[in-house]
C-alpha cells in the first residue's frame, strides 16, 4: 500500500508556472510539495529554451561583431578563426551558464523551509489526491492536498506530416549538455515565428545557410505588422524567406533533408543537411495526468482557467503553457504568482491575469518587442486611437551602439490618452519592453509617460521625448 502523505498545496511542475508560487506559499506557512521531472527549477525554459538559446544569441553577437571591419573604431577580427572550433566553446559556454543556474536554484530550494521538491511526476487520482512517482527513490507514494497548480508546461508540436519525424526542434541545439556537437552547414526553419526568426540570425554568425517556410503570409504573424515588415528585411541579408510555404512532406536522401512545399506559386523543392521544426508548443495535458480523475475540464489548446488561473475546480489552479494562454515564460511566472496571491486568500480573488499586457520580444537583430494592443487590435475591439511613433536612431544611444534602425511606437486612446500598445524594433528593445508592460499594465496616459524622466543616454529616452511630443 502506498505511504499517504498531506500537503497544503501540490505543485505539478517546477518551471516558471510552478516555482514562484511554490516559494511565495511556502514562506507564508503552507506545506508546499513540487513536483518535477528534471528534479530542479526552470523547465523547458532552463532545460532547452530560453535561457541555454539567449546565451548562444549573445555569443552569436559577439561574433557577428569580431566578422566586421571595425566595431566602435576597433578592429576585433575572427575572419581566420574557425567556426566549429568556436561552435564548440559557446557550447560550452552555454552549459556552464546552466549548470551554474541549476546549482543555484538546488541551494534556493534546499533553503526554503516548507517545501519538498520531488524528481518525478505526478497523476491525479481524484480532486484531492495526486499518485506521485519518485524517479530518484524508486518509489510511489500518495499526496493529499487542499490546493493544486498544474505546471506541466507544454513540448514542442511536431508536423503531421510523412517525414515530420526525422527534424529537429530547438532540444537538439540547445539542452543542457546533450546539444549538436557541430553545426550543419545549412537548415531549413520551418515556422517564421519568434523562434524561428531568432535562429535565422544567431545561426547566420556561426555560418549556417538558412532557409525560413513559414505557412502564413508574413513571419511573426502574431506581432505588429510594421515589426514583421522591419524584420523581414533584416533576414534578406541573412537567411532566405518564403512564406505562403505549407510543408508536405520531408525526405531524406543523399545525406540531406528534401522538403515539399506546397505554396501561392505551386509546388516547391527545398534542401538542406538538417530541419528544425519551431511550429508552437502542445500543452501537456495527455490522460497520464489524470485530469479527468479530478473533473478539470480541458482538450487540446490546454487546461480551461479563469482569470485567477482557478480550474472548473475551484482549489484547483493551472498555469503557464498548459492552459495554453500565453506560452511565454515570463507569462508563466505572472500567473504562477496569481494563483499563489489567490490561494492565499480563498475563496477571495486577490489577483487576475491579463494576456494583453504580457510583453512579446524577439531576440533578433535588431531586437523587437510588442506589448498591449496594436492599432488594428485597437479598432477591432471598438476604441478610437491613434499612432505616435519616433526613430529608434535619433537618440544617443543608437548612434554609440551604431544601430540606428528600427522605431517606436505608442498607441494611444484619442479620449483618454492613455497608451494601448508599445511597439518597437531596435537597439535594447527587447529590455525596454519592462517599461512598456508597466505603461500599459498600469493603463498610464500618455501625459504620465511625458513625465518620467531616464538616465542620458539610454534608449529609454525615446518614451518621454516621444510622449512630449504628443
Amino acid at each position: 500500500m502506498s505511504q499517504l502523505w498531506t500537503f497544503d498545496t501540490v505543485i505539478l511542475g517546477a518551471g516558471g508556472g510552478g516555482y514562484p508560487a511554490a516559494f511565495r506559499l511556502a514562506k507564508n506557512g503552507h506545506r508546499v510539495l513540487l513536483v518535477d521531472d528534471k528534479g530542479n527549477l526552470g523547465g523547458h525554459c532552463m532545460f532547452e529554451g530560453c535561457i541555454p538559446s539567449k546565451t548562444v544569441r549573445e555569443a552569436s553577437q559577439l561574433v557577428r561583431m569580431s566578422q566586421r571591419d571595425a566595431v566602435a573604431g576597433v578592429s576585433l577580427s575572427l575572419r581566420n578563426v574557425a567556426i566549429p572550433s568556436v561552435w564548440q566553446s559557446v557550447r560550452a559556454f552555454k552549459d556552464g551558464v546552466q549548470t551554474r543556474r541549476y546549482a543555484q536554484h538546488a541551494e534556493e530550494i534546499e533553503e526554503t523551509a516548507n517545501l519538498t521538491m520531488v524528481k518525478g511526476r505526478g497523476k491525479l487520482l481524484n480532486p484531492n489526491e495526486v499518485e506521485v512517482t519518485d524517479t530518484i527513490r524508486g518509489k510511489v507514494f500518495k499526496a493529499e492536498f487542499h490546493f493544486l497548480i498544474i505546471a506541466t508546461g507544454s513540448s514542442a508540436r511536431m508536423l503531421p506530416i510523412p517525414g515530420g519525424e526525422s527534424t529537429w526542434t530547438s532540444h537538439q541545439f540547445f539542452a543542457w549538455l546533450e546539444s549538436v556537437p557541430e553545426l550543419p552547414k545549412s537548415l531549413i526553419l520551418i515556422g517564421g515565428g519568434y523562434i524561428g526568426v531568432e535562429m535565422a540570425m544567431m545561426l547566420d554568425a556561426f555560418g549556417v545557410k538558412t532557409t525560413i517556410l513559414e505557412a502564413m503570409p508574413t513571419i511573426l504573424p502574431q506581432m505588429d505588422s510594421e515589426i514583421q515588415k522591419e524584420l523581414a528585411l533584416a533576414l534578406q541579408n541573412v537567411a532566405t524567406v518564403v512564406t505562403h510555404a505549407k510543408v508536405t512532406q520531408i525526405d531524406s536522401r543523399d545525406g540531406e533533408k528534401w522538403v515539399q512545399v506546397e505554396s501561392n506559386q505551386g509546388p516547391r523543392l527545398y534542401r538542406a543537411q538538417q530541419v528544425v521544426t519551431a511550429v508552437g508548443r502542445i500543452p501537456n495535458v495527455s490522460k497520464e495526468l489524470g485530469l479527468d480523475n479530478a473533473g478539470i475540464i480541458h482538450d487540446n489548446h490546454g487546461i480551461h482557467v479563469a482569470p485567477s488561473m482557478r480550474t472548473s475546480q475551484a482549489h484547483i489552479y493551472a498555469t503557464g503553457d498548459v492552459n495554453g494562454l500565453v506560452m511565454l515564460f515570463h507569462a508563466a511566472v505572472r500567473m504562477s504568482e496569481v494563483a499563489a496571491a489567490n490561494i492565499l486568500t480563498h475563496p477571495e480573488v486577490a489577483d487576475e491575469f491579463d494576456p494583453v499586457e504580457i510583453p512579446t520580444t524577439v531576440f533578433s537583430t535588431p531586437e523587437a518587442h510588442s506589448v498591449g494592443l496594436t492599432l488594428a487590435q485597437a479598432e477591432q475591439r471598438g476604441l478610437r486611437a491613434h499612432e505616435v511613433r519616433r526613430a529608434m536612431g535619433v537618440e544617443a544611444r543608437a548612434q554609440i551602439a551604431e544601430e540606428q534602425r528600427g522605431f517606436f511606437k505608442m498607441v494611444v486612446e484619442n479620449d483618454t490618452h492613455r497608451v494601448l500598445g508599445v511597439h518597437a524594433v531596435g537597439v535594447d528593445a527587447a529590455v525596454m519592453s519592462a517599461l512598456s508592460h508597466v505603461i500599459v499594465q498600469r493603463k498610464l496616459t500618455v501625459q504620465d509617460v511625458a513625465h518620467m524622466t531616464f538616465p542620458h543616454p539610454t534608449q529609454f529616452e525615446i518614451f518621454d521625448r516621444l510622449a512630449r511630443n504628443e
